[in-house]
């Protein structure tokens, strides 16, 4: 894998003294706000997000091709078989589908594939270290401060951050008032600065819709459906 996006933004805590705050930023995410609810804890330092009723999305880094993971989500149990970005390790393109053996039963976030711009306010999301504690879904803001050509690097003096372990969890922009995926967690520095797999990229975009054409029974919002208003219910 290409780590030079991944060292240059840890190199940025170095040269930023603003950036010598400890991990700051996260809240809570309230269980009863149904635009989360279709955030998942896919193992113990990833998350994942319901994008169809038969789909999440994910890092690369959380599982390997082919294997099927097992988790629970609000009482009920799913299995996932892991599809990953076949140039991960070659362009740090750390995204994933996995195929859910049962309809998912909460909300569907949906994902944005157009590029955002810098100076956008982001949402960092996971269940691992942001201040609040370990295993607790957390959120909270941050800032896109450049956009190299599979990644974006988020950064607000004071902000949000996962710790390097917390893979997955959807990176989320408020658009139209909706809460959608811009791009998938995909290393931290525990400080202050994020990176993140862009979802609009050519290589992201066509490994998607090639996962919709081989699964021709399920969609992925955003892509193939716009899935309604912020935490749209999957439709019976």
């Amino acid at each position: 894998m290409n780590w030079n996006i991944v060292n240059w933004a840890f190199a940025l805590a170095v040269v930023l003294p603003s950036l010598s705050f400890g991990v700051t930023g996260g809240v809570p995410v309230d269980p009863k706000d149904m635009a989360f609810k279709g955030v998942i804890k896919f193992t113990d330092k990833c998350s994942a997000a319901a994008v169809g009723p038969h789909t999440i999305l994910t890092s690369a880094k959380c599982a390997d091709e082919g294997e099927i993971i097992h988790f629970e989500h609000l009482g009920k149990a799913y299995q996932a078989t892991i599809t990953n970005h076949p140039a991960m390790a070659q362009t740090g393109n750390s995204i994933a589908l996995g195929y859910l053996d049962t309809r998912f039963e909460a909300a569907l976030l949906n994902t944005q594939p157009d590029t955002m711009w810098v100076k956008a306010p982001v949402m960092v999301t996971g269940h691992g270290c942001i201040e609040t504690g370990e295993n607790l879904f957390s959120k909270g803001w941050s800032t896109i401060t450049h956009i190299t050509r599979y990644h974006y690097v988020a950064y607000r003096p004071g902000g949000a951050t996962l710790c390097g372990a917390d893979h997955g969890g959807p990176l989320l922009r408020s658009i139209r008032g909706i809460k959608t995926i811009v791009g998938i967690n995909d290393n931290a520095d525990g400080q202050t600065v994020n990176v993140a797999t862009r979802l609009d990229t050519p290589e992201a975009r066509s490994f998607i819709w090639s996962w919709i054409r081989l699964h021709e029974d399920t969609w992925v919002c955003g892509f193939n459906v716009f899935c309604g208003s912020e935490g749209t219910m999957v439709p019976k």
